[in-house]
């Protein structure tokens, strides 16, 4: 049942930021827009696992395994931030982004 309750808050989260993603792609997206809704979906993920702890819904171990992520997250934020910046391709970022974003949802479900 909690994993249940999980799946569900971590959809409702994920569906919510795709309907921002769909608003935002009827206008074709800057890499500096890219970059500040995958800082959202992190600040929203991290929400949801706040969340969902302080209901009893995942354990303090999960948390703490989204926590630890949750570094990885924001380091490749940073680096996709500073690729920008210097005009570089944010490409290997991105990935490693999007690679720590799936660690840190799959640590809300392992209990």
């Amino acid at each position: 049942m909690r994993k249940k309750l999980t799946m569900i808050a971590v959809l409702l989260a994920m569906l919510s930021l795709s309907s921002c993603a769909i608003i935002q792609s009827m206008t074709p997206q800057t890499p500096e827009e890219q970059l500040s809704l995958a800082y959202n979906t992190y600040a929203v993920t991290l929400e949801t696992a706040v969340d969902l702890y302080e209901t009893g819904q995942i354990s303090r171990r999960s948390l703490e395994r989204v926590n630890k992520y949750s570094v990885y997250v924001r380091r490749a934020l940073d680096e996709w931030a500073s690729a920008l910046e210097d005009g570089l391709d944010p490409g290997a970022a991105k990935k490693s982004y999007e690679d720590s974003m799936q660690r840190m949802r799959d640590a809300m479900e392992e209990d």
